[in-house]
């Protein structure tokens, strides 16, 4: 069998296709391992089962690393029979569909509000009981919140030394700019970063 050109079939469908719904996974054409880059034209949706198939052809095709990444997906914990099993591209899929959803409705009920019982209140009651209500609207002397009030003015720079301003401003002239390659905005290292990169990079495979 010729292992690459079912690989390049698979990855030429996958790119063709319009679009995809339900859980999907992403890949990198070119694995890293061997010279991949993150960038967009290395990227592509697969569904979970595709991606479990194209693991398997990239190990057959390069070896090394990417065997044993093909290992790990091949074998998963079975928490029920508590021992490692082999898994075909169909169990694998399911297995990643269910987890998927399983850490959706966890999240959701994280922020549900979940009712408390009696005595969950009852416990919380008696914790507060006899507490400070010092944060629970305590007036403040006149001199805190004019202090308050022209931090918030000043956006706490009052409160640098022109010393450190000054080494604020040079620090921040040295730093040089990066630009996202998936929105094309750009600006510090720290905020692109953490702001776009990753984050833009599942807007556009979403």
């Amino acid at each position: 069998m010729n292992h690459q050109l079912v690989y390049n079939n698979l990855i030429e469908k996958a790119t063709k296709r319009l679009s995809l719904s339900g859980y999907v996974e992403h890949h990198h054409i070119i694995p890293r391992s061997v010279g991949g880059s993150d960038h967009l034209s290395n990227l592509v949706t697969l569904t979970a089962r595709e991606h479990f198939i194209a693991h398997l052809l990239l190990a057959k095709i390069y070896g090394g690393p990417l065997i044993y990444a093909a290992y790990a997906m091949c074998y998963q914990y079975n928490r029920y029979q508590e021992r490692s099993h082999r898994i075909n591209s169909y169990t694998y899929e399911h297995l990643k569909k269910k987890a998927a959803k399983l850490l959706s409705y966890q999240a959701s009920k994280r922020f549900s509000g979940i009712p408390k019982t009696p005595e969950h209140k009852e416990k919380i009651r008696k914790a507060l009981k006899g507490r400070s209500n010092s944060h629970l609207g305590k007036k403040k002397k006149p001199e805190h919140v004019e202090k308050i009030v022209t931090n918030r003015k000043n956006n706490g720079k009052e409160w640098h030394s022109q010393e450190t301003k000054n080494k604020i401003s040079e620090s921040a002239k040295s730093i040089t700019p990066i630009t996202c390659p998936y929105c094309g905005k750009t600006g510090s290292p720290s905020n692109m970063k953490r702001w776009h990169f990753n984050n833009c990079r599942q807007r556009v495979h979403m």
